[in-house]
């Protein structure tokens, strides 16, 4: 398992994938950074796989919001998910959350997407 999200990350382009395919369960999606599977999980719910027409198309969203229920509020309490009520890594919420490798994130970076590209195995 990679953290994604790790302090200790590679700054610099990377690529990202997942990879969509029918089981027996439903639609699996295996989440890849720089080629090395991070997470899957198993939508049981949807059944895109028979639902879906086999000639119809599929949008592509990229979301690239800043914070969230992962890494809390950008300019919140470090470590604090105020969403949630709760510490990321442990801790007594709101001021006394673990902050061990959080960095808070700075408005002078950028996220930028060079290419995105579909293809079939």
């Amino acid at each position: 398992s990679i953290p994604f999200e790790a302090p200790t990350a590679t700054p610099g382009w990377h690529t990202w994938a997942v990879e969509i395919e029918p089981v027996a369960a439903g639609v699996q999606f295996t989440f890849l950074l720089d080629g090395t599977p991070y997470h899957s999980y198993t939508d049981t719910q949807h059944r895109w796989a028979s639902a879906a027409d086999p000639n119809g198309t599929w949008d592509i969203a990229i979301n690239m919001a800043v914070g969230g229920s992962w890494t809390g509020h950008p300019t919140g309490t470090l470590g604090y998910l105020d969403i949630l009520g709760r510490c990321a890594q442990g801790g007594t919420p709101p001021s006394g959350c673990a902050t061990t490798g959080i960095r808070r994130a700075k408005t002078t970076e950028t996220y930028q997407i060079d290419w995105v590209r579909f293809s079939q195995r």
